[in-house]
């Protein structure tokens, strides 16, 4: 269930790809909030008037609970550039980046996961010989 969790060129089961997508969850969740705490705790993020913190937090978190899915489309796309992955890879922030502004930031991870992992379950284009090739 939890095989090659960090190759992202790997074609995934779907129960391999239920397993990427708890990992990727919760990795998500302690980098986001762990993000948005320091943040605010050293004073990077000031917002520009007097705002609570719980609100400051929310603007953090939709800024990285957005970008998430972006890194993480872009790294298993590259190796299955077809149209619908790549329509897949697409869906995933903005599905994230609606759930963040209608409801919160762990609902937007939730919803920008799900066309990753079945991203992860399509076939792979470039064999890893192509893929290692580009990196010599």
């Amino acid at each position: 269930m939890f095989r090659q969790l960090m190759n992202f060129s790997y074609q995934r089961t779907a129960l391999q790809a239920v397993g990427w997508y708890l990992t990727f969850f919760l990795i998500g969740i302690f980098v986001g909030s762990g993000i948005a705490v320091i943040l605010v705790s050293f004073g990077v993020v000031a917002p520009p008037v007097p705002m609570p913190l719980g609100r400051v937090l929310l603007v953090v978190r939709f800024l990285f609970f957005t970008a998430y899915p972006i890194v993480l489309a872009f790294a298993l796309v590259r190796s299955r550039l077809t149209w619908l992955n790549i329509v897949l890879a697409v869906l995933a922030p903005l599905l994230s980046a609606f759930a963040v502004a209608r409801l919160s930031g762990f609902a937007g991870l939730l919803s920008g996961l799900i066309p990753l992992a079945i991203l992860t379950t399509r076939p792979r284009k470039k064999s890893p010989a192509q893929i290692s090739e580009v990196f010599e």
